[in-house]
């Protein structure tokens, strides 16, 4: 059987045309699309910026729509009711999936990127998941309704995982599509709601939404903003910062507004990221500036003197560095012990995969931070020793073994500047 799609056949490549559909099996159905929305993550496949799964040529859209047309067996209750296939649906039966993490699923089924998608007149999925709407649509048409399959499902889940209740300081970071959704749904739950954006159309077309503040960032610094949400009243440990911009800066403002417990979700433009935990030493480190410099400048320190070393080095020096074996895993250890920006990662990163209410949660933590820092400790160590090992090979020639050393010297004392003034 055939439909019709806008199948990618190249990157920047898109024709309709017809292509064959997979066959109904007692897993699938057949779903005639009524609409399809269009997905930052369809304009990247379709640019080339992100592969597909499935090779090409494909058809893209994973937002749809539609009225089951075909279904079979244990599935043939779906036929003729309308229903939205969810962007991503889990296989429902792997250990992620059975442990309540089906959003990680390593056998998920993608429309648009692990088979055809619903850029089509119709598109063959899988039944599990399938949600079957009731006759109360609020006066949407089942096109319009397309969306919520990941433009509204994505900001949803990110504040039911962010525990948004009413009354909590709900801070919106990216006025687009998704974001928008994000301070609907955020309202709905009763929260106090504040936007910051770059552009001022986009914060003019919340305002029927009516959230309380709206920040221009191109106006206001991060500073200021932390000023205006201070001002609330609002206790930092109710406060959920959600970064819907997919920007780089957007992400940085959303660290730098973390207060002591706080919450932080970080939700990537086309996929979720969500990056939740309450922000403990991290959030410490941001809200309290001199702790995090004074281990920024410790490390920026520790660099600078060994770049020192390497400028002073006279000429009779053999080896520039020439240390005994023990010191080169105290190098490395203080390497990785001094890289703020890896202890602000490892507090904040690591408690998304631990359960506090499990007995073993604090344990479990600490397994997994040791066994990163292990390998960060291993990294520096290999990093060290061939450095050691490439200095004592330049002995045979003096000359390019100083050259060498004192560039190496200015490189540590730069790098050293760099990270003790960088913000």
């Amino acid at each position: 059987m055939q439909a019709r799609g806008l199948v990618l056949t190249s990157p920047g490549q898109v024709t309709l045309q017809p292509f064959d559909l997979r066959p109904v099996d007692a897993d699938s159905v057949r779903v005639r699309v009524a609409g399809c929305g269009v997905c930052h993550t369809d304009i990247s496949f379709y640019s080339g910026q992100v592969r597909t799964k499935h090779a090409l040529p494909l058809v893209l859209g994973h937002e749809i729509a539609g009225t089951v047309v075909e279904a079979s067996g244990r599935h043939a209750h779906l036929l003729g009711h309308d229903v939205i296939v969810p962007a991503v649906i889990p296989c429902g039966v792997c250990d992620i999936c059975l442990a309540g993490h089906d959003n990680a699923c390593t056998h998920q089924f993608m429309p648009g990127n692990d088979a055809d998608g619903g850029f089509a007149t119709e598109i063959v999925v899988p039944a599990r998941g399938l949600v079957v709407l009731g006759p109360d649509r609020g006066g949407y048409e089942l096109a319009d309704l397309s969306v919520v399959a990941d433009a509204v499902t994505t900001p949803y889940q990110a504040l039911e995982r962010g525990a948004v209740a009413s009354g909590d300081l709900v801070v919106i970071i990216g006025a687009g599509g998704i974001g928008t959704y994000a301070v609907q749904i955020a309202i709905a739950r009763g929260a106090r709601v504040a936007v910051v954006d770059i552009d001022p159309a986009k914060l003019e077309r919340l305002t029927p939404f009516k959230p309380e503040w709206l920040f221009n960032a191109r106006e206001l610094d991060g500073p200021a903003i932390k000023k205006g949400l201070r001002a609330t009243g609002i206790s930092t440990s109710r406060w959920k910062i959600f970064e819907m911009s997919g920007t780089v800066a957007g992400q940085e403002l959303a660290w730098s507004l973390l207060g002591p417990a706080a919450t932080l979700g970080v939700i990537g433009g086309d996929q979720v990221l969500m990056w939740l935990a309450v922000a403990g030493v991290a959030a410490l480190l941001a809200a309290y500036p001199p702790a995090f410099h004074g281990v920024q400048w410790l490390g920026a320190g520790y660099l600078a003197w060994l770049g020192l070393r390497m400028l002073r080095a006279r000429p009779g020096d053999a080896p520039v560095l020439q240390i005994r074996t023990g010191h080169y895993f105290r190098q490395a250890l203080a390497i990785t012990l001094l890289n703020p920006k890896a202890i602000v990662f490892y507090m904040a990163f690591f408690p998304l995969f631990v359960d506090p209410a499990r007995p073993a949660g604090v344990a479990t933590f600490a397994v997994m931070a040791a066994t990163i820092a292990a390998l960060t400790f291993l990294y520096g160590l290999v990093v060290s020793l061939l450095t050691h090992r490439l200095a004592e090979r330049m002995r045979a020639n003096p000359r390019i073994g100083r050259l060498l050393s004192r560039a190496a010297g200015v490189f540590m004392i730069g790098f050293g500047l760099k990270l003790a003034l960088s913000r």
